[in-house]
């Protein structure tokens, strides 16, 4: 039945509906009416047989083609308009909105202004996006003009025309909160567009579309209003609160039939609206009276409610390339349909169970707010903002609770305490059953026990009659905190009781059910997983026996990748497990196999004690070896050596510790000067606030480093208070050089000190090397002195003996008068697993690999051999090339090139020899995310953009080659997408065909570039490999969050240095005060280089180098040109500190000033009465129209766009802003732009953008990498790709678990294939 969306038309216009309409609007009507004579008169009308009647339908649109009264022809594109890809590249559509670094990138397509538009099909009709045309995948373009997203003027001035636009992927709606603006919105392919205005022809089609959304605004609003004043949520309430309400430019009347004819569009949107809300607020609306009896009114039932997608956040438009299905294997393909189709059948109530509801009648429902909470501290009635959902925290529904839990958990009754043999498989599968309460077991050992301290071992027990040996899996209880007992899975390791006939207890291991890891849902029926984890339980919290069987890898693994013999099954018992689970770390690796002890007592048995016993030796701080047994004068006893962090530091070895043992003083970035505080020339730097982004002034510093001189403690175990004395050694910031010579000096350099400081030995971080500047230094973490430092005279000395033989080594050391090295001994980062041995490098396939940063990273580390890549983007492709001359790069398809590959086909059609299984040993790539970052919720159509989506083609290409590692690289909200449903089903898909897997979210700035881009990293390794650690951070950098979380659980990596590091921060100075200096828009490809490398970053960089490439910059517009020159040279300056002024343009023409005569009802008035406002819709009216008159051109210092519109954007801040010489780089774009969605893009001295070199090392790239094309093509280049320094220290973790493999350890593998001696 189609629906009718006129409020004009009756409801009985269409012919399914000709005899049952007037019943079907009666309210006495529905599943609940008393009424049988009227429920089976409407029955029997609409299954009456009628004549069927073909209706005449468009193919494209499905309208009636015979009905001239509702179909409307489309009139002819707009005069000199262009392709949509065409018109999103145009110069006037250059403004871009600000976003965190990080969050533009979830979805790289840009929002745009769309006015005077249509909408039709291919066939020329104008099509309504209401009526299910795009959801079911018909075809609809658009046409109109574009325009900036600050400009909302309905108008066509200014605006890019356009034609053929999309196909439409979807279309949205949102501001239903109140005192915010509904807006209507498309997406396509290339970018999301906000309607401003439709054409005269398609006013009638889309007047329809805002009718619904301005209803579906009205109900949210006084659905939310009753929940913050406790006001119950009656229908007759709704339709009061609809009296007199209008739309001002609609003439449809707002009543009860039109709210009764568009309740499936009102419905879908409040519950999308609460959907889009965090798990932790509340659920009301849907549950409210009001609602469930609008559902009756309509006739409607809640799974059929259609839903809308609304849109994320706002991004950046890159033109995308359209690729063909994904080719998945079967096991890829088994996977998602096992998950997404359980995972529609049971979306609602897992959903709802995270979520509180409201039963409206118990004394929490009825209670007043507390108005103390942080709940109430919110609502608007309290002084809050309002914009919270969540009710007060002393009002939760107990009734709710109880009937949810009894809805979702397998309740369990107090007086069943049966216990089945073979449980069901509906039992053994549950989530965790709850018991209310538990009954006391009758327990009776059986045998003789061995006594063994004060114990006594048996082999076996009954509890309740059934017999448990060591060995045996079991239910036991948990105590949970409101809903009784969980019962968990265990493996009882030992049975014992203490002495003289004291408590039964069991000595037990951990296992987890998949809902209980970061996977939920998303995991295997029945699979279970290892805890590294055991404990002593009393007996009488022991429930029932459970069968749980091992699941054995496959020997064959590698044959059966990519086929369907991938599809094992596993063991046909209850439970089953072969993966165990860090739970604070998120990371599954193979379980260590617990088989039944040959011992029938098993004491002392435990496989996961001497795990357990490891980590808390890794996490317990105990100096070692105490030197005497008596404490000294101050009551501490001496030791020879510290246990921190599992390493064993001896006296005399150098240590970081904490740099906040010993304090320093921080430089303080001087403010603006007082030029500025000219209102009149400088109208809008009132703005400014003391932030500046990109500022390095609250960067931590790098650890301090000592040489241990002596350890003690307060007891003889050496656990109380432990002290460290060590040796200070300075760095040549803690010095007294100044910035520029401190910047020059290598970032291992020390300066030897006789000053002793006394740090707590938790400050202790790990161990270093330290040697005079004679001795080779070699090692990750490996420092090196020329001089020593007398902190005191503030003067540097020559070494003394002592320190010329620190680490017994002779070195000449004497003589040495100047500060700085003459001879640079920085520290080539590499770390050898073994000093005798290197690790040959994997042959990698790099899928997606841009113009491989990944790749060259991880090639540094000596890890991976480029031996073939994927990049469909051509300009991409020849980079890769041209940096891998021994590379095969397909510029295919990787559909297509899969499809080939596991068809068993040796060419693509270039006569590219093809990988082919056992070749590929890492396999590494970044998904691109446009296939799924825009999906609000997993309909059916969500799903299958999701299995088509080049996420499931990646995960083919690891099912099929299975090789030995396996990185998947991509931005850090990949983790949060869909409320991490795409990072489980990852994971999914990994742990079934055998991998271990991990992953964490890391900040690139931490590896040495200057740079703030957190990535998120998932790694993987296969049966037999050791799955790698996540690189502790090298360089200190600003603080960011990087922890993930799913549903109510944080996960962290294995990283412990949080906040601080062993090297110091990589500045913009760093990066590029060596370049030379060019002007805005030079195109020069190659130039030499005017000065030497003045900091160790450069020297790196240019190692091997004779010619400085690609050292350009865009060329911009007289005007933009002359704004960046009046934007001043210091940190935090931006558009705001432009004056407003007129001057002489470069093509000779002069700029405007602009002007403010309007109020600004936010801003005020300046110190001197002057008016702030630059349009009328600032006035603070409640209307906040513009008026098309007040619009300026666009030729003034000052872009009239931005303080049109800087109140709500955060005033802008950071467009044309300036670089921090001595702070970072933003997250590096594809296009930088002064006005674009990373506006800080200008150079710190220069009047210009920053170059592709410029960019290229702000990513780590070297200055001999190669990239190919224009200056966009290359500047794309560089800002898609992973920084290669993050790749190299991500190399050398798995260069570090290559060697620690099993499959080295037992021999199983030729190790002359896998590792090179190396030369003496």
């Amino acid at each position: 039945m189609m629906e009718n969306l006129n409020p004009n038309v009756p409801s009985n216009h269409f012919q399914d509906m000709d005899e049952a309409g007037e019943d079907l609007k009666d309210p006495s009507y529905g599943p609940n009416s008393r009424s049988k004579s009227k429920r089976k008169s409407v029955s029997k009308a609409l299954n009456k047989p009628t004549k069927k009647v073909k209706i005449n339908r468009c193919s494209q649109c499905l309208q009636d083609l015979d009905d001239v009264s509702t179909l409307y022809l489309y009139q002819g594109h707009p005069a000199n308009s262009v392709e949509e890809v065409i018109a999103i590249t145009n110069e006037a559509l250059t403004l871009e909105l600000c976003l965190d670094e990080e969050d533009m990138m979830e979805d790289p397509r840009q929002y745009y202004r769309l006015t005077d538009f249509q909408f039709y099909d291919r066939e020329g009709h104008l099509v309504p996006l209401d009526r299910g045309v795009i959801e079911n995948d018909k075809e609809v373009m658009f046409s109109g003009y574009l325009k900036v997203i600050t400009d909302d003027s309905p108008l066509i001035e200014n605006g890019v025309a356009v034609f053929d636009g999309g196909p439409l992927e979807q279309w949205w709606a949102y501001g239903f909160e109140k005192g915010s603006q509904l807006t209507i919105g498309v997406s396509t392919e290339s970018g999301h567009y906000c309607l401003t205005a439709p054409s005269e022809q398609y006013k009638p089609l889309f007047q329809e579309v805002l009718f619904k959304g301005h209803l579906a605004k009205l109900v949210v609003e006084f659905l939310a209003l009753c929940n913050e004043n406790r006001i119950p949520m009656d229908y007759e309430d709704l339709l009061a609160s609809l009296e007199g309400e209008s739309h001002p430019e609609l003439p449809y009347p707002v009543n009860e039939d039109a709210l009764i004819r568009h309740a499936d569009f009102i419905l879908s949107q409040v519950q999308s609206f609460e959907e889009a809300a965090d798990s932790s607020e509340e659920i009301f609306m849907m549950n409210s009276e009001c609602i469930a009896a609008l559902i009756e009114r309509a006739g409607l039932r809640p799974k059929n409610i259609r839903k809308m997608m609304r849109p994320n956040k706002v991004a950046s438009v890159a033109k995308k390339l359209v690729l063909s299905k994904a080719t998945t294997t079967p096991l890829v393909r088994s996977v998602f349909e096992r998950l997404f189709g359980d995972q529609f059948a049971g979306e609602d109530v897992s959903q709802k169970t995270q979520r509180k509801r409201r039963c409206h009648v118990c004394e929490a429902c009825t209670a007043a707010d507390c108005g103390e909470c942080s709940q109430c501290k919110n609502m608007t009635k309290f002084g809050g903002t309002g914009k919270g959902k969540q009710a007060c925290d002393k009002r939760t529904c107990q009734n709710m609770v109880e009937i949810l839990a009894e809805d979702v958990e397998a309740v369990v009754s107090e007086e069943d305490t049966s216990i089945s043999e073979e449980p069901t498989e509906q039992h053994a599968h549950k989530k965790k059953a709850t018991i209310r309460m538990k009954t006391k077991n009758k327990i009776e050992f059986v045998g003789v026990g061995e006594k063994v301290r004060n114990r006594s071992y048996f082999s076996e027990v009954r509890v309740n009659g059934e017999t448990y040996r060591c060995g045996d899996f079991a239910h036991f209880l948990v105590p949970e905190t409101r809903s009784g007992y969980s019962l968990q899975i265990r493996r009882i390791e030992s049975l014992f009781q203490s002495k003289n006939g004291g408590s039964s207890n069991a000595h037990v291991q951990w296992f987890q059910r998949s809902e209980d890891t970061c996977l939920g849902d998303f995991s295997r029926k029945g699979e279970i997983f290892q805890v590294l984890y055991c404990e002593d339980v009393t007996l009488d919290d022991l429930y029932g026996k459970l069968r749980v069987d091992f699941w054995h890898f496959p020997q064959n693994m590698l044959e059966i990748g990519g086929t369907e013999d991938a599809l094992v099954q596993p063991p046909k018992s209850e439970f089953y497990y072969r993966m165990r689970y860090d739970a604070e770390l998120a990371r599954f690796e193979a379980a260590i196999p617990v088989e039944k002890t040959k011992d029938s007592y098993a004491f002392e048995s435990c496989l996961i004690c001497p795990w357990r016993e490891k980590i808390d030796e890794r996490s317990t701080l105990q100096a070692l070896k105490p030197l005497d047994e008596e404490p000294d004068d101050n009551g501490r006893f001496m030791f020879k050596s510290l246990n921190a962090f599992g390493e064993t530091i001896q006296i005399d070895e150098a240590v970081f510790f904490k740099p906040t043992e010993v304090k320093a003083v921080r430089e303080k970035v001087d403010s603006m000067d007082e030029r500025f505080l000219d209102e009149v020339k400088y109208p809008e730097y009132y703005r400014k606030t003391g932030y500046v982004k990109g500022s390095n002034v609250n960067t931590p510093k790098p650890f301090n480093i000592g040489i241990v001189q002596e350890i003690s403690a307060q007891d003889h175990e050496g656990l109380k208070k432990v002290k460290v004395v060590v040796r200070r050694l300075y760095r040549p910031e803690d010095t007294n050089l100044k910035q520029s010579e401190v910047l020059a000096t290598d970032y291992n350099l020390l300066y030897w000190s006789d000053d002793l400081n006394t740090v707590d030995g938790s400050s202790i971080q790990g161990k270093c090397t330290v040697r005079p500047e004679s001795a080779d230094v070699i090692g990750r973490y490996s420092f090196y002195f020329i001089l020593a430092y007398n902190r005191s005279k503030k003067s540097f000395e020559e070494l003394p003996p002592q320190a010329e033989m620190y680490g017994k080594v002779k070195g000449k050391g004497k003589g040495k008068s100047s500060v700085k090295s003459t001879t640079s001994k920085e520290v080539k980062m590499e770390e050898s697993t073994k000093e005798d041995v290197k690790v040959r490098p994997l042959r990698c396939l790099d899928v997606f690999a841009g113009c491989g940063g990944l790749s060259h990273g991880l090639h540094e580390a000596g890890i991976a051999q480029s031996d073939w890549a994927i990049e469909v983007y051509e300009p991409a492709a020849k980079a890769f090339k041209a940096n891998n001359p021994d590379a095969v790069v397909f510029t295919d398809d990787c559909n297509v090139l899969l499809r080939k590959i596991i068809n068993g086909e040796k060419f693509n059609e270039k006569k590219q020899p093809l990988p082919r299984k056992g070749e590929v040993e890492m396999l590494i790539g970044g998904p691109p995310c446009q296939g799924y970052s825009g999906m609000n919720r997993f309909s059916h159509g969500a799903y299958s953009s999701l299995k088509n989506s080049l996420v499931s083609s990646y995960l083919s290409y690891l099912d099929y080659f299975r090789p030995k590692y396996f990185i998947l690289e991509n931005v850090r909200n990949f983790a949060s997408f869909q409320k991490s449903a795409v990072l489980r089903l990852c994971q999914s898909v990994i742990l079934q065909m055998g991998y271990s897997c991990t992953f964490a979210v890391l900040q690139c700035g931490s590896y040495g570039v200057p740079q703030t881009r957190r990535r998120l990293i998932l790694l993987a390794s296969a049966p037999g490999y050791e799955l790698p650690e996540f690189p502790e951070p090298q360089h200190v950098f600003t603080n960011t969050p990087l922890s993930v979380q799913i549903d109510n659980t944080v996960y962290r990596s294995n990283i412990r240095w949080t906040d601080s590091a062993p090297f110091r921060t990589v500045t913009v100075n760093d990066t590029t005060s060596d370049l030379p200096h060019i002007q805005s828009g030079q195109q020069d490809l190659i130039m030499k280089y005017e000065d030497e490398p003045q900091t160790p970053f450069q020297r790196q960089m240019r190692a091997h180098v004779e010619e400085l490439r690609d050292h350009i910059c865009k060329k911009l517009v007289p005007v933009v040109e002359a704004r960046m020159t009046y934007i001043p040279t210091e940190p935090g300056a931006d558009w705001r500190c432009l004056p407003n002024i007129v001057i002489k343009l470069k093509d000779g023409t002069f700029c405007e000033k602009l002007k403010y005569p309007y109020e600004d009802f936010k801003q005020g008035r300046s110190k001197l009465g002057a008016k702030r406002g630059v349009c009328t819709c600032l006035n603070g009216a409640p209307n906040k129209k513009c008026d098309p008159n007040a619009k300026q051109t666009n030729n003034t210092l000052i872009p009239w766009c931005l303080p049109h519109t800087a109140n709500r954007h955060n005033h802008w801040a950071g467009l044309y802003g300036r670089l921090e010489a001595q702070g970072y780089f933003s997250t590096t774009v594809t296009n930088p732009e002064p006005m674009g969605k990373q506006g800080r893009v200008l150079h710190p001295e220069q009047h210009r953008v920053v170059s592709v070199r410029e960019c290229a090392r702000s990513q780590g790239f070297p200055d001999s990498y190669i990239f190919v094309g224009n200056l966009i093509e290359k500047h794309r280049q560089v800002g898609n790709a992973v920084p290669p320094p993050l790749g190299r220290h991500l190399g050398l973790e798995i260069r570090k678990a290559l060697t620690q493999s099993k499959v080295y350890l037992s021999g199983k593998v030729d190790t002359k294939q896998e590792i090179v001696k190396t030369d003496g």
